[in-house]
Order: structure tokens, then C-alpha cells, then sequence
């Protein structure tokens, strides 16, 4: 089959096309992004567009399926222009798969589609994706997915449209100020000591994507996210970071201030308490697909990828086994 990728140049396309390009049944990739895709494999054949071009239909002809990731993530001043290439374009390349012709759409999500407020057990793709007006990542997220939902009610098109809810990704392509906060020696967090990630590995992330590319009859939402969850604590103690915890409203104005004096590059719209947590059995059982490593090892990763030092293994985790077991905590 012939797959088409729009936003390959990012963070995931950089990830996903190899991985794509690794499986004989895609006989051919179309790398779509505002920069060309930089590759020697006579299979790829690369396009600069923006993916709210009104030509998208013509990039995507003879297309099977469409992996759509271009998304605005780190933060623009400009909300406006965030909002239009993150809902409108998404659904502009919607369109223009049904048009060309192509069977399937891969939509990028996110758990933050889920809403900002964290929770203590692991939530199914039943719980209702909440619009979060406040974080503009989230709001988007959730927005996106509500279309999809009225599409997929609504619309003539056999066009089968899979959103892919991922949590935290990690590894050698990746790099963030989250991340870099995560790494650093020092931290502030709202409400540190509830706050957890489920972190996952950037080539679990790829391969996720190649499932739901050739996969037959996949339609729907699935989270893909480790089976467990790493608290922020956890990982603090695992390089000897000083995290101090701070009330949300605290934090949020903070941050808000440091953006306005651009001494920070994200807002209080990325300050929350973590992340929600998931559980991405329905994703397994479709497809097959299984997390190689914990949050925990990926979170490990993490920490020597930006050059933190780990202390000793095996004392944080008999600490953090009787945390958990006292807790009742998985």
C-alpha cells in the first residue's frame, strides 16, 4: 500500500516513515510537510505543503491510507494560527482523503484529549473527551476528536478515521521543556505529589502508527500508553531532583508571567498536575501491539538521554515497592 504522512518532518513523522518504510507491505511513502523530507529511499517521495492547503486532495491521489500528525505543540503566541492549522487543518486533510479517494485515516491524539485533571485509575476509551478552554493543546486535542466523532456520524464517505489517544513519548528524537524540566536539578510542580506520567517509548509510538496504517477494519479511538504510570516523586528520586510542589493557581500565574517576560517558553496552559492515566487494552487486542518497556524503564531513558546520572536502582525501587503496596497503587 501507498501511505501518505502529513507533518512528516516533526517529532513523530521522523520516527514513523522509517518504520513504515521497514514493513513490505507499504510499497511507498508521500512525506507532507511545510519542510521538504530528507531521504535516499527511492520509495519516499517528498512534498512541501501546508496542511491547510486547498490542493491536499491532489498530494494524497492513489493514497490507501493517510497518517495525519502535523500539529502545533510547542506553544505560539498566536492562539488564532494555533487553532487553525491544529482543528482546521485537520479537518481539511479529512476531506481531502475522503476525496482522493483513501480508505483510512490515522489521526495523532493525545490523553490530553481526556481534559487536564488527572485521576487515579487507569480510564478506556469510554470516558468522553473533555474541551479544556484554558490549555489550548487540550482544547485542540478534544476539539479535533468531536470532529471526527460528527464525521464519522454523519458523513456518506466509507472513509474508517482512527485517533490514536498516546501518552508521554520519550527517546532519542524527542526534546521538549517538559522534558527538560523533568531532567533538570531543581523543579516546581502543582500538586507534585499526585502528579504521574505514563511514559512511552518513541519506537512503540511508531509502531502503533504502522498497526493502524495496515491493520483491516480498524476504526475508532484507542489510547496507547505503558501499562503503568510513573509519579513525578518516583522520578525525582531516581536522579536526585529537588521537587518542590506548588497550589495550581500558584504555579499557572507563574508561568503565565515568566511567558508574558519571555523567561519561559510555555504558558500556564501546560502547567497541570500530570497526566491521566489509560489503559490501552481495546488498542492491544485489535492490533497486537504491546508496550516493550515500563514507564519506569522509559522514564530511566529519559533521565540518561539528557545526561542525568541514576542513582542506586535498587534503593529507590524498594522504597517506591512499599510506597505502592502501602497505597494500592499499580
Amino acid at each position: 500500500m501507498k501511505v501518505a504522512v502529513v507533518g512528516a518532518t516533526g517529532n513523530f513523522g521522523r520516527v514513523i516513515v522509517p518504520r513504515l518504510l521497514a514493513d513490505p507491505r507499504v510499497t511507498g511513502v508521500v512525506a507532507i510537510a511545510r519542510r521538504r523530507y530528507s531521504s535516499n529511499d527511492p520509495r519516499v517521495h517528498s512534498i512541501s505543503a501546508d496542511v491547510r492547503d486547498p490542493g491536499m486532495c491532489e498530494y494524497l491521489q492513489e493514497c490507501e491510507v493517510v497518517i495525519h500528525l502535523a500539529f502545533v505543540v510547542s506553544e505560539l503566541r498566536d492562539k488564532k494560527l494555533t487553532r487553525e492549522v491544529n482543528v482546521l487543518g485537520t479537518m481539511n486533510v479529512i476531506r481531502a482523503a475522503a476525496q482522493s479517494g483513501a480508505r483510512r485515516v490515522v489521526v495523532a491524539s493525545s490523553v490530553n484529549a481526556y481534559g487536564s485533571e488527572v485521576s487515579e485509575d487507569f480510564v478506556t476509551e469510554d470516558k468522553f473527551t473533555l474541551s479544556d478552554p484554558d490549555r489550548y493543546y487540550f482544547h485542540d486535542k478534544s476539539q479535533v476528536e468531536h470532529y471526527v466523532d460528527w464525521y464519522r456520524a454523519y458523513s456518506a464517505s466509507p472513509l474508517s478515521i482512527v485517533t490514536l489517544r498516546c501518552s508521554f513519548v520519550v527517546g532519542p528524537d524527542f526534546s521538549n521543556p517538559a522534558i527538560d524540566a523533568m531532567c533538570s536539578r531543581f523543579a516546581a510542580l502543582p500538586e507534585a505529589d499526585r502528579a504521574s506520567y505514563q511514559f512511552l517509548a518513541q519506537d512503540d509510538m511508531a509502531e502503533a502508527f504502522a498497526l493502524a496504517a495496515v491493520t483491516p477494519s480498524l476504526d475508532g479511538a484507542y489510547n496507547v500508553a505503558p501499562p503503568d504510570r510513573t509519579s513525578m516523586r518516583r522520578l525525582a528520586d531516581l536522579h536526585g531532583q529537588i521537587l518542590v510542589s506548588l497550589p495550581m493557581r500558584a504555579a499557572v500565574t507563574i508561568a503565565d508571567v515568566l511567558y508574558r517576560l519571555r523567561l519561559l517558553g510555555y504558558s500556564g496552559q501546560w502547567v497541570t498536575a500530570g497526566d491521566i492515566s489509560v489503559d490501552s487494552s481495546r488498542f492491544c487486542r485489535a492490533t497486537g501491539w504491546k508496550s516493550s518497556a515500563s514507564s519506569d524503564d522509559n522514564a530511566l531513558t529519559m533521565l540518561r538521554l539528557n545526561g542525568r546520572e541514576v542513582r542506586n536502582i535498587d534503593v529507590v525501587e524498594r522504597k517506591w515497592q512499599r510506597i505502592y503496596a502501602n497505597e494500592g497503587i499499580r
